[in-house]
């Protein structure tokens, strides 16, 4: 497991390596006492070891003020636009000056598998309710194969979908990757780290606009659980501190770790928040819930959950059967109906 410790550590080295300013000395402030490092020859000297007690183990407030850095993880340009257009609908959408936040939605589609109706609502939820300047698709996703009714609805009816082929990460530090939600997770991280914008799983349904997020915040995610962030709906800025340690935490991967997926996906996040809640805001329950914890899936599958306040809901298919197509949501009396039959009539 990562320590606080070694989470500091980790996060120390990052801002260091990929500051512009690889040299020199450098001021952090802690418990109102005044810290300082310097970086000399890829090497980090901390003057006075209080620091980690003070700030990497109690939980103490820490922050930084240091010069923007540019982390080189990946080379798809999304404001390049090098991608291929594959939905039928084109409509022209400029960013909002000042937003932190890009106007770009992210899609992770790995395999051949069918696209189904949650899918489909997913893409047109984000498409009429956020209106992203472009939606893209990052994966090994097969284009030019029939992948059902659904997919072809959706190639109709959202404007401004994009596919960028991305290779699958078969190896994290030489350890061969065989989960698909682990690659997804890696590969979001540096798709965000370099471009920007909001990463959404395809059982997220959106319920209104995000622009109060992107406007306010550099990074925002949901709280599913206590111990948990999660990596379902992310609304980042490009290069971003917090997101460069936690996609560095990856560095000490190992799959025969008990856990290791969700340890290394959603508690070290959480785990992150505590050290620097100065780097991300946390929406805690308007983004995801009802979640999968607390016995909370009733709301979602059996009864009624006030969802006005919610921005999005995450559907947590995995955990329980989900309507196939509209036949099925006509008198479906939940949350899951009423969020589905919202999307699927929204013109």
């Amino acid at each position: 497991m990562l320590s606080r410790k070694k989470l500091f550590l980790i996060y120390t080295e990052a801002y260091l390596h990929y500051a512009k300013k690889k040299k020199g000395s450098y001021s952090y402030k802690c418990n109102e006492s005044s810290y300082e490092f310097e970086r000399n020859k890829n090497v980090t000297i901390f003057k006075d070891r209080e620091l980690w007690r003070k700030c990497g183990i109690n939980g103490t407030s820490f922050s930084v003020e240091y010069p923007r850095f540019n982390i080189p993880i990946i080379h798809t340009k999304c404001s390049t636009v090098n991608a291929l257009l594959i939905s039928r609908k084109y409509i022209e959408r400029q960013d909002k000056e000042n937003f932190l936040v890009p106007n770009v939605v992210h899609y992770i589609l790995f395999g051949n598998v069918k696209f189904k109706f949650l899918d489909y609502l997913s893409f047109k939820s984000s498409d009429k309710l956020i209106k992203p300047r472009y939606i893209f698709v990052h994966g090994d996703y097969n284009i030019s194969q029939d992948h059902g009714v659904w997919w072809t609805r959706m190639l109709e009816d959202v404007a401004n979908v994009y596919y960028m082929p991305s290779p699958k990460i078969e190896y994290i530090q030489g350890k061969k990757v065989s989960r698909l939600d682990l690659m997804a997770d890696v590969l979001r991280l540096q798709i965000l780290q370099e471009n920007g914008g909001i990463y959404l799983d395809t059982d997220v349904i959106v319920l209104k606009s995000f622009d109060p997020l992107r406007r306010s915040y550099p990074l925002t995610l949901g709280r599913p659980s206590s111990i948990s962030l999660a990596n379902g709906i992310m609304i980042a800025a490009p290069h971003q501190p917090f997101m460069c340690v936690w996609y560095n935490g990856y560095r000490d991967y190992d799959p025969q770790m008990k856990g290791a997926w969700g340890y290394f996906s959603v508690r070290t996040a959480n785990k992150l928040s505590k050290i620097f809640p100065d780097h991300i805001h946390i929406e805690e329950r308007s983004l995801l819930h009802p979640s999968w914890a607390n016995g909370e899936l009733p709301l979602l599958f059996q009864k009624h959950y006030d969802w006005s306040k919610n921005y999005a809901i995450h559907v947590w298919r995995r955990l329980k059967p989900v309507p196939e197509g509209p036949k099925q949501i006509e008198k479906l009396n939940c949350t899951l109906g009423e969020i589905m039959r919202y999307v699927y009539f929204l013109t």
